[in-house]
């Protein structure tokens, strides 16, 4: 599934995490969402419960995924569409109910699904991502 392609000027943290900004389009409107890009994560996208009600995501299965310290969480699942470079593109969204630290809130990632078949490249010196 492509991705927009080109230059985003996106905040990196002081622990080196890039960010990307994506508009998700839901039955309910649009929303600009600031979200991890984590090639560690297979999935495509993954957003909290509150983002996703605020899209008005439908809940349409449920699943189970292995996390980075081996736990197994389970996920909603539902469709949402991206926007990319003018296009519409469908994608599937895993929803988490809530984060297990700190306030609860869970932060949107990225994953390799919707990375696949591009070159992405994090610029440190320059704070930017490229996709390409």
């Amino acid at each position: 599934m492509p991705l927009h392609t080109g230059v985003f000027a996106r905040r990196i943290d002081d622990t080196g995490t890039a960010f990307v900004t994506i508009t998700i389009r839901g039955p309910l409107g649009d929303k600009e969402v600031e979200c991890v890009i984590d090639t560690g994560y297979t999935g495509g996208l993954l957003l909290g419960r509150d983002v996703a009600d605020e899209l008005g995501l439908q809940d349409l299965a449920i699943t189970y995924a292995t996390l980075g310290d081996g736990r197994v969480a389970s996920l909603l699942v539902s469709e949402a569409q991206v926007e990319c470079g003018g296009q519409l593109l469908g994608v599937d969204v895993y929803i988490v109910e809530r984060s297990e630290e700190g306030n609860g809130a869970v932060q949107p990632l990225l994953g390799v699904a919707l990375l696949a078949g591009h070159e992405l490249t994090i610029n440190y010196r320059s704070s930017t991502v490229r996709i390409t």
